[in-house]
């Protein structure tokens, strides 16, 4: 816990008064809607956690809650209800990662980057963690005092110290180039097909995605456009195709669309 995590306190603060640069995630308008209808029938039922930055204009910074924040505005709310800790901005940067990544909006992509993230925060943080530093101290029996970041994030995160590993690869092997491509289709949510992607040269990577990503006949999987660039054909799995005709359409609702679908199963849940 940091010695921010430690003294919090809840205050109601001018949003105009708060620094909301410099965030790792982009806002989904989507998901801002989402939030804004429901603040607008129930109000705020989370605070937003700002830490003192006096710079400018600005007394806070953003540490977490950017989409409740840019919710509260597009109801025409000017004030929201915060908490205030005094972190450091690395300190804050890790708070960011660790709210985020326990949250279950974020997709197959923002997790690989908030969790590649977290490993460069995590390990300036704690220098001695890293793994040359801490095979030598193993050595002298200090090693066992320390967690790797991937334990360390696991209990922070509730996910495997495998998956934590294989998200970092695919965050890292990917080009940049590539990723901004993934960002904008559905490819984006399939952390399997990611992962398989990751595995490829850049300049494999590159016409992969292109395959998958072509107006007509698409390939549906990071092997299926491998095999039609080598001039091999494969078959398409129907439940596959199905769940990519699913997710392209999710991605393209609107926000009252995406309640309203997710209101119909629950009732048909409820009926079985």
């Amino acid at each position: 816990m940091t010695k921010g995590e430690a003294t919090r306190v809840p205050v109601r603060v001018e949003i105009s008064k708060i620094d909301q640069s410099n965030r790792l995630r982009q806002l989904d308008p989507a998901w801002v809607e989402v939030i804004a209808a429901s603040m607008k029938e129930k109000g705020q039922t989370t605070p937003v956690d700002i830490r003192p930055d006096k710079h400018g204009k600005y007394e806070f910074s953003l540490v977490t809650g950017g989409h409740r924040t840019a919710a509260a505005l597009l109801i025409g709310e000017t004030h929201i209800d915060a908490v205030v800790a005094p972190m450091n901005e690395l300190e804050a940067r890790l708070f960011e990662i660790d709210e985020n990544l326990i949250r279950h909006e974020l997709n197959a992509l923002d997790r690989a980057a908030f969790l590649a993230e977290r490993k460069i925060v995590y390990e300036t943080l704690n220098p001695e963690t890293k793994a040359g530093v801490a095979g030598g101290k193993a050595r002298q029996g200090s090693a066992s005092l320390m967690f790797s970041f991937a334990e360390d994030a696991a209990t922070r995160t509730n996910l495997s110290p495998k998956t934590i590993q294989r998200a970092v690869q695919i965050y890292s092997k990917l080009s940049p180039d590539i990723r901004t491509k993934i960002a904008s289709c559905d490819l984006v949510h399939r952390e399997g097909e990611l992962y398989a992607l990751s595995r490829l040269s850049h300049k494999e990577q590159s016409k992969v995605l292109s395959l998958m990503t072509r107006a007509k006949d698409p390939a549906q999987s990071v092997r299926a456009a491998i095999a039609i660039a080598s001039g091999h054909a494969i078959s398409v799995d129907p439940d596959e195709a199905q769940l990519k005709k699913l997710l392209d359409a999710w991605n393209r609702a609107s926000a009252k669309a995406r309640r309203a679908f997710l209101k119909s199963i629950e009732k048909k849940d409820a009926a079985q």
